[in-house]
């Protein structure tokens, strides 16, 4: 697997397009820009599909603790450090999966 590379801005994107609308090959693009052509080919793909550049939004399921509820956990644990995650997840009334999460997130765990 190749290793990852970082995004393309938006408006590089959105310049691809420009560039597209001006009749401009993929390869030519790619080396006025210096990308790959490639690249250059699954934006305009991507353009033409869905009339836009922007990312989608990432899937996934929305927290269901608030920062605020996330801190009152942290806070809780640095207070009773001997307590077992079990205990203090009933007390606080979240499962104690989501509380060894929210530890290993803060690197306290």
């Amino acid at each position: 697997m190749a290793p990852k590379t970082k995004e393309i801005s938006l408006d590089m994107r959105k310049h691809i397009t420009e560039l597209h609308k001006e009749e401009k090959s993929s390869r030519e693009i790619g080396k006025i820009l210096k990308l790959s052509f490639t690249t250059v080919g699954y934006i305009i793909k991507k353009y033409l599909e869905t009339s836009s550049v922007e990312n989608k939004p990432r899937p996934g399921s929305p927290s269901k603790l608030t920062s605020r509820a996330k801190r009152m956990i942290v806070r809780s644990a640095t207070n009773k450090p001997m307590t077992s995650a079990q205990n203090i997840a009933n007390e606080l009334l979240c499962h104690h999966v989501t509380f060894q999460c929210l530890l290993r997130q803060s690197e306290m765990y």
